[in-house]
């Protein structure tokens, strides 16, 4: 057993972002992609732990507030899609050639990856297990010294 929430989310982190390698490792870089451009496979994941009381005097435990995953805007515009949104026109140039394109509407077809990666963590449930026998582990260990402190023998 894991002796405070920030352990278990930065164990949570590591199988999210294993889990999300896996997913995202078979995509292609894109054509115009630059050097600095961030790519999906920089993805991410983020545990934000809330840290009480002092380690002076012994009170210092941590809360798991939540599980994030943190990479750029077109992954999740990708696992989501975008359906019947009308795209403006403009100008691009690739490699030498300019060229213009009209306001068209964009059908793009949803890739759950980001879905797929969580499940085959299984990091909900790992987190759920753990956080649960924790604090019910310090809520039993309250309601002791509470008794005891009621009930001096």
């Amino acid at each position: 057993m894991y002796s405070d929430e920030k352990q278990v989310g930065n164990i949570a982190v590591k199988m999210l972002e294993n889990s999300l390698r896996q997913k995202t490792q078979s995509f292609k870089y894109h054509i115009n992609r630059k050097p600095e451009d961030i790519s999906l496979k920089n993805a991410t994941a983020k545990a934000r732990v809330k840290k009480y009381g002092r380690k002076k005097n012994g009170t210092l435990s941590y809360f798991m507030r939540s599980l994030s995953i943190d990479m750029v805007k077109h992954g999740y515009v990708q696992n989501y899609g975008v359906n019947n949104r009308t795209r403006s026109g403009g100008f691009r140039e690739n490699k030498g050639t300019k060229y213009s394109f009209k306001a068209h509407v964009m059908n793009m077809k949803a890739k759950p990856f980001i879905d797929e990666a969580i499940k085959n963590s299984n990091v909900i449930e790992f987190v759920q297990e753990n956080v649960a026998k924790i604090r019910l582990t310090d809520l039993a260990f309250f309601i002791k010294q509470s008794l005891e402190q009621n009930n001096p023998k």
